[in-house]
């Protein structure tokens, strides 16, 4: 039902860091407590302690081919730690001061670390030399680093700013201006066309690569962003903050379409897709917290396969009261779209009670003109009826005209058309014109002659008025129409 599927505790200080194994059968943490440990996804069990550090474990980074660890700590140097017995088979040293961000290559052949000296280093772990190979900058504290995926260049906060470096040459090819606050976190698509990025100021932004513009800024945390990260297809990114919540965002079209909280309540200050993109990992104060983002959608996806709207609509109320406090508007819309195409209306109307999603009032509408499309007059009113009047716009005015002509009460139709026109100011001669014209086509020619001459009054349009107004003279002379010829004539 998208519960939190498992919460990891066994840290005695806020975790920092969280990273899935390639093989997403193991989660690696790095946390103030300084250790690392590393989790089994299956039950949850601690399988291994990483001890070494000598201050806070800011940032934990698997190995392209899951065999090792890189660590970033406040002791200001990177330790590499092989994954099958736990050991640290390197010590890389260089950093004057808290290394903020580390991580591997795509190819694994290099480490990329950003520190609170204000440097960028890259660090061949591997060979004869084992040593910084470049460092590329000095200018403010380095909050994160990034490979793109193919490992040409490395992308890297710099206060507000992010820089992307040419690896080959260490050149700063282009420079990500636009957050008001510092970045704490970047992340490039899947496809390295994009990157996504994390910052105080509150907002996730998506920047286009090939020229380095802002193309969506994503708002809706209401505290600082400390971690984004893309799902493996792409089409969503995640985002953690101080304000409590991890939030999943529709690259798309820049909806939030899911918002997570642990039990606690606490900043999450990292966030990790797995490799299949069926769960989110997250920080929580010392606990790392899984969410299963597809055991609620499968059953949801069921239900609405199966045709059982109810026990859908009562699953989506269920999420959003729990941990998912986000607005499904994919299957508000898909349950609603389903039932108005069975021609359940009422069942409808029940969904769009419980579902916040902003497309309740078109899907109203929807309704309304189906029933009057499908001659259901009587129902058609009542919805109408149930809206108050002082939040009717021309739409409804016009529904209940139509529905009145329709009906044959033609008294309460000519009484929308001069209550629209008291809301509006304009209604036009054509519907007065039409509703003379049924009036007299069902042989009211008293109320026809009536509105034949309010259409007089009101508008200019006089031919045509005069030639309907001759055809009910002719054919029901017995009527005085004394007024409609005075009015009629020259002089009025």
């Amino acid at each position: 039902m998208g519960e939190i599927l498992r919460t990891f505790k066994g840290h005695t200080g806020p975790v920092y860091s969280v990273c899935y194994s390639p093989d997403g059968k193991y989660i690696v943490s790095g946390s103030k407590d300084k250790t690392i440990r590393i989790w089994r996804m299956e039950d949850g069990e601690c399988i291994m302690v990483l001890k070494g550090h000598t201050g806070s474990v800011y940032s934990v980074f698997y190995s392209p081919d899951g065999k090792y660890i890189t660590s970033g700590s406040k002791d200001k140097t990177i330790r590499i730690w092989k994954v099958e017995d736990g050991k640290c088979t390197m010590i890389l040293k260089g950093h004057s001061h808290s290394v903020l961000s580390a991580c591997y290559s795509p190819d694994g052949e290099y480490i990329a670390s950003g520190s609170q000296d204000e440097t960028v280093r890259i660090w061949r772990p591997k060979g004869k030399w084992r040593k910084c190979i470049r460092v590329l900058t000095r200018w403010e504290k380095v909050r994160l680093v990034c490979y793109s995926p193919d490992g040409k260049y490395l992308a890297s906060g710099i206060g507000s700013d992010i820089k992307i470096w040419r690896v080959e040459d260490g050149k700063c090819v282009k420079l990500l201006k636009g957050h008001t606050g510092p970045v704490y976190s970047a992340c490039y698509s899947p496809d390295g066309k994009y990157i996504t990025s994390g910052s105080q100021d509150k907002t996730v932004r998506i920047w286009r690569m090939e020229d380095g513009k802002c193309i969506k800024i994503l708002k809706g945390h209401t505290e600082s962003v400390n971690s984004v990260c893309y799902s493996p297809d792409g089409k969503y990114v995640a985002s953690g903050s101080d304000d409590e919540t991890v939030r999943i965002w529709r690259v798309e079209d820049k909806e939030c379409i899911m918002v997570l909280k642990g039990d606690i309540g606490s900043s999450v200050k990292s966030v990790s897709y797995s490799p299949d993109g069926r769960y989110i990992v997250f920080s929580e104060k010392d606990n790392i917290v899984i969410f299963d983002l597809t055991l609620w959608k499968e059953e949801i996806e069921r239900l609405i396969e199966e045709r059982k709207y109810s026990d859908a609509m009562n699953l989506v109320v269920q999420v959003e009261s729990r941990n998912v406090e986000s607005r499904n508007k994919d299957y508000w819309c898909r349950i609603v779209e389903a039932l108005i195409s069975e021609r359940k209306y009422y069942e409808v109307l029940e969904a769009m009670e419980q579902g916040r999603f902003s497309e309740r009032k078109k899907y109203w509408h929807q309704i309304v003109r189906n029933l009057i499309r499908e001659a259901k007059y009587d129902e058609a009113l009542k919805i109408v009826s149930r809206k108050p009047k002082e939040d009717w716009q021309e739409r409804e005015y016009l529904y209940c005209f139509e529905i009145y002509l329709n009906l044959g009460t033609f008294d309460l139709a000519h009484e929308m058309l001069k209550e629209l026109s008291n809301k509006t100011g304009k209604v036009s001669a054509e519907l007065y014109y039409r509703l003379a014209l049924t009036c007299e086509q069902n042989g009211k020619l008293e109320e026809a002659a009536r509105i034949y001459k309010e259409i007089i009054n009101k508008f200019t349009t006089y031919k045509d008025v005069i030639g309907r107004y001759k055809n009910i003279d002719n054919r029901s002379r017995k009527t005085d129409f004394s007024c409609i010829k005075e009015a009629l004539s020259p002089e009025t």
